[in-house]
C-alpha cells in the first residue's frame, strides 16, 4: 500500500484495552484497510498552511500543517498528520504494530508523546512481523548506540531501560519547541507529507547550516524509567 492510499484511508476508533486494538487493528488490515476519512484535531481549531523542504535523501523539513490524526489501522491511536508517510513505510517494510502514538499520559511530559512525534512498536504477528524485523528497524534509525539518523530524535530499544526486543521500540521525531497537546511549527520526517511535491533543498551553505543546526535531545529524552507492561 502506498502512502498515499495508506492517507486517504485513515479512520479513527475508539477503544480502551490494548488487546482489543490489536484484535480490531488485525480485522483492518485483513480486509485491506479500505473506507473512513482522516478525523484531524489541532490546538487552536485550525492547521497553519503547510510547506516542505527535502533536505536531502530521507530527511524533509515541513513548516506548518501540524494537526493529530488517527492512524488507519490502529484503532484508538493518533499521530501528528506530517508523520503518516513514514509510518506507511515502516508498516509496509517491517510489519509492525503500533502500541501508542500520540498520548497526553502515561509518558514522559518533556517526550514526543504528547505532541503526538513519537511510537511504541511490537511485531504485528497477524502481518508477518517478527522482533527480528523490529530490529532491523531500530538498527536503520540508530545505526550506533545514542546516536540516532535524523529525523529521529531518539530511539529507545536494545541497551535502553524498558526498552528493547521482547518489551517494544520506540521512536521519537526531531522538531521545533512545542508544549504538550499542541503541535510543533516545524517536523523532520523521512518523507515529505502531503500530494505537492517539496520545494528543492536550499544552496549548499544554508543547508549545511540547517543540517548542522538540526534538533537533537540526545540520548534518553523520553520515556527512561517508565514502564508499559500495564
Amino acid at each position: 500500500m502506498s502512502p498515499g492510499t495508506f492517507m486517504r484511508t485513515a479512520r479513527h476508533f475508539k477503544t480502551t484495552r490494548r488487546t482489543t486494538r490489536l484484535l480490531a487493528a488485525t480485522i483492518a488490515s485483513a480486509v485491506g484497510l479500505t473506507g473512513g476519512a482522516i478525523a484531524a484535531a489541532s490546538s487552536g481549531g485550525g492547521i497553519e498552511p503547510q510547506s516542505s523542504v527535502q533536505l536531502e535523501e530521507n530527511l524533509c523539513q515541513t513548516n506548518g500543517g501540524g494537526a493529530f490524526v488517527a492512524i488507519p489501522g490502529f484503532p484508538g491511536e493518533m499521530i501528528d498528520q506530517r508523520l503518516l508517510e513514514d509510518i506507511a513505510w515502516m508498516v509496509r517494510k517491517y510489519k509492525i504494530f503500533i502500541t501508542d502514538g500520540y498520548a497526553t499520559s502515561g509518558h514522559s511530559a518533556n517526550g514526543e508523546h504528547p505532541i503526538g512525534l513519537a511510537l511504541d512498536i511490537v511485531p504485528n504477528a497477524a502481518t508477518g512481523g517478527t522482533w527480528r524485523k523490529v530490529t532491523k528497524l531500530a538498527r536503520w534509525a540508530e545505526p550506533v548506540q545514542n546516536q540516532p539518523r535524523p529525523p529521529f530524535r531518539w530511539v529507545g530499544y536494545n541497551g535502553d531501560v524498558n526498552h528493547g526486543k521482547g518489551h517494544h521500540l520506540h521512536l521519537s521525531w526531531m522538531h521545533s519547541t512545542t508544549k504538550p497537546k499542541v503541535p510543533a511549527e516545524t517536523v523532520y520526517s523521512r518523507y515529505c507529507p502531503g500530494a505537492a511535491p517539496p520545494a528543492p533543498p536550499p544552496a549548499e551553505p544554508a543547508l549545511n547550516q540547517i543540517l548542522k543546526s538540526l534538533p537533537d535531545a540526545g540520548p534518553q529524552h523520553d520515556d527512561a524509567g517508565v514502564d508499559y507492561d500495564d
